[in-house]
């Protein structure tokens, strides 16, 4: 079942939160290698996922980070954002690229505000976010602007709760729209977007829900040129 609206992330969580449900996953197992029903862990795999997308609101620890990571994640644990054509699989890389987005952007911040627990092991997050990118780590939002928007991930997770593959996108669907300014800058950048594959996917989408003055821009972009998405 689907909760909707921004989801406390104070529960339990933490370390001892963390070993909490570690414990009670196994005493309802019997084994703390062995996996439970999908039923029997959606509250624990809800929890967990909360408390990584808090954690990204926190100063960057490496440390901190890769003991997040451990607790929440799989060891082959493999993310990736399709509109930036960013990728990791494991552990450390997880860790550079949360240096990395970090770095760059230092103000931006996160809120869940639903996430829909599908079947088989699944589930969709839509997340706020608002804030400043000071480089442009993610090609798709403007540099030195104030932005927000919401983004979709489709997670998968692991026979006790923990997140084993996520891929994000930008929502451009209601209720959670784009941001103009994020139109805007699509629109503005298209020539660059359009030679990369991530780029390509996402100007399609935003094409879809653009003003009319945003899709001439982006119309003007192309003139004389052969869109090779």
């Amino acid at each position: 079942a689907g909760a909707a609206g921004p989801v406390s992330v104070g529960r339990v969580w933490g370390q001892q939160g963390v070993k909490k449900l570690q414990q009670e996953v196994a005493a309802l197992d019997g084994s703390a290698e062995g996996g439970l029903d999908w039923e029997a862990v959606k509250a624990a795999a809800e929890d967990r996922f909360a408390f990584m997308v808090d954690f990204v609101n926190k100063p960057f620890s490496p440390d901190a980070t890769m003991r997040m990571l451990k607790e929440g994640t799989t060891s082959d644990y493999h993310a990736r954002w399709r509109d930036c054509d960013l990728e990791h699989h494991g552990w450390e890389p997880a860790v550079d690229c949360f240096r990395e987005f970090k770095n760059a952007a230092p103000e931006m911040r996160f809120q869940i505000q639903k996430i829909a627990m599908g079947e088989g092991f699944k589930a969709c997050a839509y997340i706020a976010f608002e804030g400043t990118q000071n480089q442009s780590i993610l090609p798709i939002l403007p540099v030195n602007t104030k932005i927000r928007g919401v983004t979709c991930s489709e997670l998968e997770f692991d026979g006790h709760g923990k997140l084993r593959t996520e891929s994000v996108q930008l929502c451009f669907e209601a209720p959670f729209e784009a941001h103009p300014v994020v139109i805007s800058f699509l629109a503005q950048s298209a020539k660059q977007l359009a030679l990369r594959e991530g780029g390509c996917r996402i100007l399609q989408r935003a094409l879809e829900v653009a003003e009319k003055e945003d899709r001439a821009t982006l119309a003007q972009q192309f003139r004389g040129h052969v869109w090779e998405a």
